[in-house]
């Protein structure tokens, strides 16, 4: 199959109409993605939870998020990265925490939607998920010109299948 067998709209706009970003197009591009890279002002593993049945399937077809951020992340995912990061004890029961839910719940969207968080970390164990942060010269947004900050806002995303690479904005 091919983005273009996916029935998806020539364009998107969520600031208007009954447009559901999530549903009517993450959710069908990720199940089909064997890559999903994305640069982002800032992230939330709630956007995991949001979008767990396309994550889901992007697991399935053994892909990886390729994530580049900002320094913005929620304090419950900064506290979590930091304590993941440093605590193999917490690592290693957040991990376990996630497979036990996987386990209980049978359905891999259900246990990324539930625990989003333990989630992400065990993405990020085994591949699934790979963060790069970009940390401005000076964490004083104030001192950052209106010109450096608009370069944290704008996304950009890839899709790939198989031999395949499609990017939104100009493959309408």
């Amino acid at each position: 199959m091919s983005f273009k067998e996916i029935n998806l709209s020539a364009t998107y706009d969520a600031g208007f109409g009954t447009f559901d970003a999530i549903n009517d197009f993450y959710t069908p591009v990720l199940e089909k993605s064997v890559r999903y890279d994305r640069v982002a002002g800032y992230f939330s593993s709630r956007v995991l939870a949001s979008a767990a049945r396309g994550i889901a399937g992007l697991i399935r077809n053994n892909g990886k998020l390729r994530l580049i951020t900002s320094h913005a992340f929620t304090p419950t995912d900064a506290e979590t990265f930091q304590n993941y990061f440093d605590d193999r004890e917490f690592s290693a029961n957040l991990i376990r925490e996630f497979q036990q839910s996987f386990r209980e719940m049978g359905n891999l969207a259900d246990s990324i939607a539930q625990s989003h968080v333990a989630a992400m970390c065990w993405m990020l164990r085994e591949g699934f998920l790979e963060i790069k942060v970009v940390v401005p010269i000076t964490a004083d947004l104030a001192q950052i010109s209106p010109n450096e900050l608009e370069k944290f806002h704008p996304k950009l995303a890839f899709f790939m299948m198989a031999n395949q690479t499609w990017f939104p904005s100009l493959d309408p």
